[in-house]
């Protein structure tokens, strides 16, 4: 834009409208998403009313456009799944611990501590596919909802409590059949102020990568090759 319009020299005072919907018009042909698009004008306008505060020039006239009408729909490629996948998964009881199958898959484990001092273990292909389920019933993010305590939920008006960090804000997600079972089944035995989901031996939470990797491989299990 600038070196084509602009000879590379662009002074504070020539910048209006016309600079900023260049810009905008480059970064959709360079296939940029709306929320990329947006947040390098948000960093050329404080830096642009930065340098006017600091009396490098006097230009008030710039309006940074706050919608961006942009013909590059495909923000990014939105991976789902159908209901039909969803059951698929759900109904995949050979990886569970207490099917001996499982060690046809995995013998790789992780385990609650209950408040009795038991112990109740789970393989890690059956925790992924859980916790990636889990994700599905409250439409919440893996960094998210590997967070959520058992306090989080609210027996009486039968919802979760989630704080979302890259909104900074909680949300309320009502219970459906299949978190109510998943919930369940790793709230069991636990104290409220506990973690629902098993952190690693080194109590940590679980890696996001090895989620993706086993998660393939339960999708594998199920046949589920779609694109």
């Amino acid at each position: 834009v600038i070196q084509s319009r602009y000879n590379n020299d662009v002074y504070f005072n020539q910048i209006g409208s016309e600079f900023v919907n260049n810009l905008i018009s480059y970064g959709t042909r360079r296939s940029l998403s709306n929320s990329t698009i947006q947040k390098l004008l948000g960093h050329f306008r404080s830096f642009f009313n930065w340098s006017r505060e600091k009396g490098y020039h006097n230009n008030v006239s710039v309006k940074f456009t706050s919608k961006i009408i942009s013909d590059n729909h495909s923000d990014k490629d939105i991976i789902y799944l159908f209901r039909g996948e969803v059951k698929k998964l759900y109904d995949l009881t050979d990886i569970n611990y207490s099917n001996e199958l499982h060690r046809q898959y995995t013998t790789e484990y992780l385990f609650d501590i209950l408040k009795d001092g038991g112990k109740r273990l789970y393989t890690n292909l059956e925790f992924c596919r859980d916790l990636l389920l889990f994700e599905c019933g409250l439409g919440t993010r893996y960094g998210d909802t590997i967070k959520i305590k058992i306090e989080d939920y609210d027996f009486y008006k039968k919802e979760f409590k989630v704080y979302m960090e890259k909104t900074n804000r909680y949300v309320r997600v009502p219970i459906n059949q299949m978190t109510e079972n998943i919930f369940r089944k790793y709230s069991k035995g636990k104290t409220g102020d506990e973690y629902l989901f098993p952190k690693t031996l080194n109590g940590n939470f679980y890696p996001n990568q090895k989620f993706n990797e086993h998660i393939k491989r339960v999708g594998e299990l199920c046949r589920l090759f779609r694109p």
